[in-house]
């Protein structure tokens, strides 16, 4: 089921950043709906637990993945771009990023 979070954070980062393009790089909106979708499946899981079937529950983890993993993903990645431009410019800001990125991550591979 983690796999399906996983795969779910991917599906997700790249829908949820094609959205946020498209609506001229506001992050915010899409970030408050992802939360809000989220919280609704958690409401859900949390009082009908032992009612949900082996799939049901799979499809919750992918949808978690989808809007809560490739939120964090976002929030980061904008981060660290933003740090990059203000510190080096263009040239250097998907080094840094990168940088940033795999530290974060090596952070939580880790735990």
């Amino acid at each position: 089921m983690l796999s399906l979070f996983e795969v779910g954070v991917v599906f997700g980062a790249v829908i949820l950043g094609l959205i946020s393009d498209y609506f001229y790089s506001r992050r915010s909106p899409i970030c408050m709906m992802a939360i809000f979708f989220s919280s609704i499946l958690c409401f859900v899981i949390a009082f009908r637990y032992k009612d949900l079937s082996h799939t049901v529950f799979s499809m919750a983890m992918f949808c978690f993945g989808f809007f809560l993993g490739s939120t964090q993903h976002l929030i980061n990645i904008s981060a660290a771009a933003d740090i990059g431009r203000q510190i080096q410019g263009k040239r250097a800001t998907s080094t840094i990023t990168g940088i940033i990125d795999a530290c974060g991550n090596t952070g939580a591979g880790i735990g």
